[in-house]
């Protein structure tokens, strides 16, 4: 099957795409592509059709000329740029390549499951909800009928803010704004606003895993509402965060704050490291990887920090006088 160079080229250019990140996505070698786009020998149809995949174009395109309607009409499909493109901070792009370790699914496939996967679980938080706040009604009412009248006080509030809530998932109003804003605004101390019934069924959830579970700690699960990135400067309506592969993610480094620092701000990327460094798979025990091979990939990790920014990291912590394991935990943002 051809491909055409230029047509190649052209596309791979317009997705953002070096020659190497083209390989590593479609899993050729980087020499593959160049020849291809050097015009140097007819690809294989497997290698055509995972390079087409990764433009997210029809393999037929990549045989047209680089002038022509079709390739245009594909220069101009957006919906395939790198999801680096979307500004994503480094702990983000980290738990991307974690999650790609763990389970063998790339970026892409990840940007293009989100709403799937998201709707999922709004859907059944919002389930979660109307099934709580339906026991919550029935043992009010039970409430009410067994309490003497003159012990009653008045309970307006209730009300209102059952009707809140009611209207609030009948909105699809996942992270409960119009409950905050119009049945609790009146009472600022009677609610955080960093609190959300989606958050909280994210946690219930990571607990159903087990106390054995080492792909999401509960307890680092983050809710910010309305927030933005300071390190990015591009603000965010809401997003949740939480460190994904904790155990996995010490062996990687060795326990080092520095080499974490490296992958959490995107000094690096896990699979940039080289491959004598490689990390072994997730699921091997600890004392199973030589310990001179993890002090070669530490010491390696932590070169990719420059001094003049790793002194500018100590200082803040320093500044902040709190104790910090990684700044990859978590535990600090934007720093």
């Amino acid at each position: 099957m051809k491909i055409q160079p230029k047509t190649l080229q052209k596309l791979r250019k317009e997705r953002g795409l070096s020659q190497q990140e083209l390989a590593d996505e479609a899993r050729i070698d980087k020499k593959t592509v160049a020849h291809i786009e050097g015009g140097k020998g007819e690809p294989r149809v497997s290698t055509v059709e995972r390079i087409a995949k990764v433009l997210r174009v029809k393999a037929e395109i990549l045989a047209e000329a680089p002038d022509t309607e079709a390739v245009k009409r594909a220069e101009l499909q957006k919906l395939g740029l790198r999801v680096e493109k979307l500004l994503l901070d480094g702990e983000t792009i980290l738990a991307y390549d974690l999650v790609k370790n763990r389970y063998g699914v790339d970026m892409n496939s990840l940007v293009y499951a989100a709403p799937l996967l998201f709707t999922l679980l709004a859907e059944m938080s919002l389930a979660e909800r109307r099934r709580r706040l339906e026991k919550m009604k029935m043992e009010w009412e039970t409430y009410e009928q067994n309490v003497p009248k003159y012990m009653v006080p008045h309970w307006s509030r209730h009300d209102d803010c059952v009707e809140g809530e009611e209207n609030s998932i009948d909105k699809r109003d996942v992270f409960a704004r119009d409950v905050f804003h119009e049945c609790l605004a009146a009472d600022e101390s009677y609610f955080d606003e960093s609190n959300s019934p989606f958050n909280d069924f994210l946690i219930e959830q990571a607990k159903n895993l087990g106390p054995e579970n080492d792909a999401v700690n509960h307890e680092k699960i983050h809710f910010y509402p309305y927030g933005g990135s300071l390190e990015l400067e591009v603000e965010r309506d809401v997003f949740h965060e939480a460190p994904l592969f904790k155990g996995f993610q010490e062996r990687i480094t060795g326990g080092s704050t520095r080499a974490g620092y490296a992958l959490s701000r995107g000094y690096t990327r896990l699979r940039d490291i080289p491959h004598r460094l490689q990390p072994p798979s997730p699921y091997l025990e600890q004392g199973e990887e030589d310990e001179s091979a993890v002090s070669e990939r530490v010491k390696w990790l932590e070169d990719k920090v420059p001094n003049e920014d790793w002194d500018k990291w100590e200082r803040w912590v320093d500044s902040l006088d709190i104790n910090i394991e990684s700044p990859g935990e978590g535990d600090i943002q934007n720093a």
